[in-house]
């Protein structure tokens, strides 16, 4: 296994980190840890993510504005995505001569496992009619707040990164979500942070319930 000290670790400014300062040697150790446990990662499922009508016809080569990963396991699912993802979409951009632009965004759904028959065929039923939505092909068995709410993200990653998609961030959202903003309004939310992901993180004293709940 090659070791840590030919590789370039790098701060949030994109500076250098010093091999021996403090940051730099807590950054080096996790990264060896990583490397150490790869065999151990789960088997990704790659999907082949086709087709996407809006993203192949942008040039010169496949690309969204944003990509929505949505997990979807309730049987009022069908509700909320087709929401959202009325509300989340470009105006304009699913019009026949809009075709041909990066502007438009995707949909991935993912349908969990355990979800019921009739709640799956509501949701397609709703939005498969849409060319930018697209239901994944595996579909895994999810606990809200477990690591199995991590492989179809990890799944997704994988897919996109083989698909060579081109897309500015990855957004993921659940079925109990409800869009109180449109793509407007989220587009001018990233412009003020280019190039940076973004997490929602509730501190423990804000919502002790959450901690104790799902530990």
């Amino acid at each position: 296994m090659a070791g840590t000290s030919s590789l370039a670790l790098h701060d949030f400014t994109g500076q250098v980190l010093a091999a021996n300062s403090s940051l730099g040697r807590l950054c080096s150790s996790a990264v060896q840890r990583r490397m150490l446990r790869q065999e151990q990662l789960p088997e990704m499922f790659i999907d082949p993510l086709s087709p996407l009508p809006l993203a192949d016809a942008a040039a010169p080569s496949p690309s969204v504005r944003y990509v929505y990963l949505i997990l979807a396991s309730r049987p009022y699912a069908h509700e909320t995505i087709n929401r959202n993802v009325h509300a989340l979409q470009r105006p304009g951009v699913l019009e026949p001569g809009a075709r041909g632009t990066n502007e438009s965004n995707l949909f991935l759904l993912h349908l969990d496992a355990k979800m019921k028959n009739e709640s799956a065929a509501a949701l397609r039923s709703a939005v498969s009619s849409r060319p930018d939505v697209y239901f994944l092909r595996r579909r895994r068995h999810v606990m809200w707040a477990g690591w199995s709410m991590m492989l179809p993200l990890l799944d997704v990653m994988s897919s996109l990164l083989q698909r060579r998609l081109r897309f500015e961030y990855l957004i993921v959202l659940g079925d109990a979500d409800l869009t109180m903003r449109v793509h407007s309004e989220i587009q001018a939310f990233f412009g003020r942070f280019p190039g940076r992901s973004i997490m929602s993180i509730v501190p423990r004293k804000r919502d002790p319930r959450r901690y104790t709940t799902h530990a």
